[in-house]
């Protein structure tokens, strides 16, 4: 009857044809479609929802695995060893303590342990530097308590960390004026022999540790999903974190390692979520806690279309349309019918998530090859980010993604997502590399004593750790005088440059930084004021970097870096960690001598005590002696005047 082309025109043509006809078919097929996409919104939140549960719950783990390395570190201060051993709280832990309760900001509560329990020593001041009521830990027992016992226990705790479950502290949150929600950290203190002879513990903040990690991922959804939120839940379904605190401590239960139940305390059914199990990161093992969230799903409602207002209007139409798509069904089977569910087919299939290759017909133009074209690309794009992904979870972080733009929410989301993965790789490294070599600084300093071997190692380790060109350590003397800067040790191109250098303790940039305790960096160098020197010859260097050697506002010296190549913040930071380290052994190590010189001065005092002692015993016997002699010739003297009296009364 008609001479039909496949094209747009085609379409047109029916369209003007069949007005209403076509009409009610379009807009029955627009919401076929509707549903569709809605489906897909729904299966696309989905994804969103699992990916933001998994980025929360890897990120808490990575929290927690750095306060499980925090905990370590601290157990193996110097500081914190001599305070446990010496059953005694050594000069500079108090400052330590509260030091670095405002470094780290998430502490609440820092403690050491002897090794039978007792409390020696605790944070007085809180993140802020405000005093806190604390004291009432000191000289408390503690060797009742889990994480006591598995630290001095002889297997020792597993990973070298003891660490709780999501748990509640009154003591310490009367501190604060909380419910004392956290999670406790406790470490062995072990000696130089590696015998346990204390533990530190550490209390973390929850709200501090955990809660800004969820209401970031809320935040970022509520930009696309109006009233999404999250919640984290211990392995039992206890829920601990969430911004609705009514729902905080009541049971979320699990169907499935996949599944929630419909009756929990939140409408499940009402919502599209995601579940992410705690997998722990590295040698951090987690308390399997979950993190779920919720998305409200998108809903169409037939309530208004069916209502009875428009019931009279609704029945005509679809009477019309019954009657329409029988009599066109047969001629539009092949072609148009064939082609929807050619297209339903493929929609469902990407609507399950499956990875699908959509052929595009090249012969057609019309509507129908549009949206081929459309689900290929989108099938295409699909499988660029699923191979993305998979890069990214087997720890390719520099994998790329294509065929993206501004308004690829899920790509976007993607780089995003490995962009910030990248940034915290980036920020571990830096954290190990530090802690790596502080240890190793500590490691030296426990090796040896204030000898210039001493000086030549620690200048050696910091010129080759921190990959500068040439070091110099500086210590303040004590002459005749006065006090002085002498020039201890040297070092430049792995070989030890023997130059004696005195100064003033104000003289120059380095008396600058002695006399302000603080450090000084400079990527614009003074002429002349000093030259890297090798077998190759001498040059001016890039950067220059001094560092006061500090520790409780006492300045020992200074450690002097050049570099052809400027300092990154990470390790100026790691320079002034290590200054002080090298500061309070010095520190120590020092007053060690002092303590010894005194102790011979009040042995030499004792012993000339004693030798006057004698000689005045001596003295007094001899001088009794001479009493008595004398009493012997006065009696003497006595009768021999008495004799002559009577001698001369007779005459």
């Amino acid at each position: 009857m008609f001479n039909f082309k496949y094209n747009r025109s085609a379409f047109f043509s029916v369209s003007v044809l069949s007005l209403i006809i076509l009409v009610l078919v379009l807009a029955s097929l627009f919401y076929y479609l509707v549903i569709n996409q809605v489906e897909a919104g729904n299966n696309s939140m989905a994804v969103t929802a699992e990916l933001t549960a998994q980025s929360v719950m890897e990120k808490v783990d990575r929290n927690f695995y750095e306060r499980f390395g925090d905990v370590q570190a601290f157990a193996f201060n110097h500081l914190a060893i001599s305070t446990a051993e010496n059953d005694s709280v050594v000069a500079g832990t108090q400052e330590f303590l509260n030091t670095m309760t405002a470094y780290y900001v998430l502490y609440d509560l820092m403690m050491i342990c002897n090794s039978s329990g007792k409390v020696l020593a605790v944070n007085t001041k809180d993140k802020n530097g405000h005093a806190i009521g604390s004291e009432h830990f000191l000289n408390l027992n503690m060797a009742n308590e889990e994480w006591f016992k598995v630290c001095t226990s002889t297997e020792g705790p597993k990973g070298g960390a003891w660490y709780s479950d999501f748990t509640s502290n009154p003591q310490i949150g009367s501190i604060y004026g909380t419910k004392g929600y956290g999670m406790a950290f406790a470490a062995p203190i072990k000696n130089n022999n590696g015998n346990v002879v204390g533990v530190w513990f550490n209390y973390a903040s929850w709200k501090e540790v955990t809660e800004g990690i969820r209401e970031e991922a809320e935040q970022n959804l509520s930009k696309d999903h109006k009233n999404a939120f999250v919640v984290m839940t211990k392995s039992t379904g206890e829920i601990i974190s969430t911004g609705n605190h009514e729902l905080l401590g009541k049971m979320l239960s699990l169907n499935s390692e996949k599944a929630l139940q419909n009756e929990t305390v939140i409408p499940v059914s009402n919502y599209i979520y995601g579940l992410s199990k705690s997998k722990g990161a590295y040698t951090f093992s987690g308390k399997n806690w979950i993190t779920a969230t919720f998305i409200p799903k998108e809903k169409i409602s037939w309530a208004v279309f069916f209502s009875k207002k428009n019931m009279f209007a609704v029945g005509i139409c679809l009477l019309v349309l019954i009657s329409v798509v029988i009599y066109i069904y047969k001629f539009f089977k092949k072609n148009i019918i064939s082609r929807i569910n050619e297209l339903k087919t493929l929609q469902f299939q990407l609507s399950e998530g499956e990875i699908i290759n959509v052929n595009e017909d090249s012969r057609r133009s019309d509507e129908f090859s549009d949206m081929k074209r459309s689900l290929s690309k989108l099938a295409k794009s699909l499988q660029f980010k699923s191979s993305f992904a998979d890069e990214i979870s087997k720890g390719n972080l520099t994998a790329s993604l294509e065929h993206t733009n501004e308004k690829d929410a899920l790509g976007n989301s993607l780089l995003n997502m490995q962009s910030q993965l990248l940034v915290a790789k980036q920020k571990d490294n830096e954290r190990n590399w530090s802690a790596e070599g502080l240890a190793e600084i500590a490691s030296i300093l426990r090796s040896f004593n204030l000898t210039e071997e001493l000086y030549n190692k620690i200048v050696k380790f910091v010129v080759t750790y921190l990959n500068a060109n040439q070091g110099a350590l500086f210590l303040i003397t004590e002459k005749e005088e006065g006090s002085v800067l002498m020039l201890t040790s040297c070092y430049a191109y792995d070989k030890k440059k023997f130059i004696e250098k005195e100064l003033n303790p104000d003289q120059g940039l380095i008396g600058q930084v002695i006399v302000e305790k603080q450090t000084l960096y400079l990527k614009e160098i003074p002429v002349d004021y000093v030259h890297i020197t090798s077998g190759l010859g001498g040059a001016s260097p890039k950067a220059l970097l001094i560092v006061p050697l500090k520790v409780s506002e006492q300045v020992f010296g200074a450690l002097e870096l050049a570099s052809f190549d400027e300092f990154k913040p990470y390790q100026i930071e790691f320079a002034e960690k290590l200054a002080e380290s090298i500061a309070a052994s010095l520190s120590s190590i020092q007053q060690t001598v002092k303590t010894k010189i005194l102790l011979e001065q009040l042995q030499q005092q004792t012993e000339e005590m004693k030798s006057q002692e004698e000689e005045m015993r001596q003295n007094m016997e001899e001088l009794s002696a001479t009493q008595e002699e004398m009493i012997r010739k006065e009696k003497e003297y006595i009768a021999k005047i008495n004799f002559l009296e009577k001698q001369t009364v007779k005459v």
